[in-house]
C-alpha cells in the first residue's frame, strides 16, 4: 500500500466544530502597511495596516453571519490548507521562515494571487498578475508563467530579476507553481528563509510533490 500525502491525511480528518475565534483566524490576517506606490513601506517599526485584510470579502462571504461559516466550503478548504501546513513542517528536517500558499482569482475582470494561509510574520496578501507585476515580484512571475523560481541568495540578485520582498532578513526563496492534471496554473506556494542555499534540491522537491497534492486534491 503506498503512503498517504499531505493532503489525503488531511481530507481524513474530520474538521472540528469551529468557533467565532477560528472563523476570524481562518479568514482574516493583518499585513504591513504599504507605500503609496503599493510596495511594502520596510518601516522601522514593522508597521501593519490598521484593518485586518479579510479574505471572506475575496470570497463573497460577506453577508453570510459567523454560524453560516461553520461548515461553509470555503472554510473547510482554508481549515485544510492550514493544517497541511501544520503536517508539512512535521515531515520536513528543516522548516523556512515564512511559507504561504496562494490561490489565483478573479476580481472584477482582473487576476490576482490571494494568500489563503501561511506560517510566519505578516506579508503582503495580494498580487496582482499583470505585466508589471512580473517584473516586480517572483510571486506574479511564477503564477503567470507556471515557471518555478528559487534563489538562493536574495542579496545577490541582477536588477531585473523579478524579486519582492517585505523582510529585509529574507536571504533565500523558493516560489512553486500549483497547477492541477491538466497543467492549468491554480496558485503557488512561496516560502523563505533567513539563510542563504537554504532550498536543497530535498527541501525543493518536497515543495513541489506538496504544490502537485494541492493542485490536484484541493483547489
Amino acid at each position: 500500500m503506498s503512503e498517504l500525502s499531505i493532503i489525503d491525511l488531511v481530507q481524513k480528518e474530520s474538521p472540528p466544530n469551529f468557533t467565532e475565534e477560528d472563523i476570524t483566524s481562518l479568514y482574516s490576517y493583518r499585513v504591513p502597511k504599504l507605500r503609496e506606490d503599493g510596495l511594502c513601506s520596510f518601516s522601522k517599526n514593522n508597521e501593519l495596516e490598521p484593518k485586518a485584510f479579510d479574505l471572506r470579502e475575496t470570497f463573497n462571504l460577506t453577508k453570510e453571519n459567523v454560524e453560516q461559516l461553520f461548515d461553509h466550503p470555503t472554510t473547510i478548504l482554508l481549515w485544510r490548507l492550514k493544517r497541511s501546513l501544520e503536517l508539512l513542517k512535521k515531515q520536513m528536517a528543516e522548516w523556512p521562515d515564512w511559507i504561504g500558499i496562494y490561490q489565483k482569482r478573479k476580481i472584477d475582470n482582473e487576476e490576482f494571487l490571494i494568500k489563503l494561509s501561511y506560517q510566519g510574520k505578516p506579508s503582503r496578501a495580494v498580487f496582482p498578475l499583470n505585466e508589471k507585476w512580473a517584473k516586480l515580484s517572483n510571486n506574479s512571475n511564477v503564477a503567470m508563467l507556471g515557471k518555478e523560481r528559487i534563489l538562493q541568495n536574495t542579496h545577490e540578485i541582477s536588477f531585473d530579476t523579478p524579486y519582492y520582498s517585505c523582510d529585509h532578513m529574507v536571504r533565500s526563496e523558493a516560489c512553486l507553481p500549483i497547477k492541477n492534471s491538466s497543467d492549468e496554473i491554480l496558485g503557488i506556494i512561496d516560502a523563505e528563509s533567513f539563510k542563504t542555499d537554504f532550498f536543497t534540491q530535498e527541501i525543493a522537491q518536497t515543495l513541489r510533490e506538496f504544490c502537485s497534492q494541492i493542485g490536484n486534491k484541493l483547489f
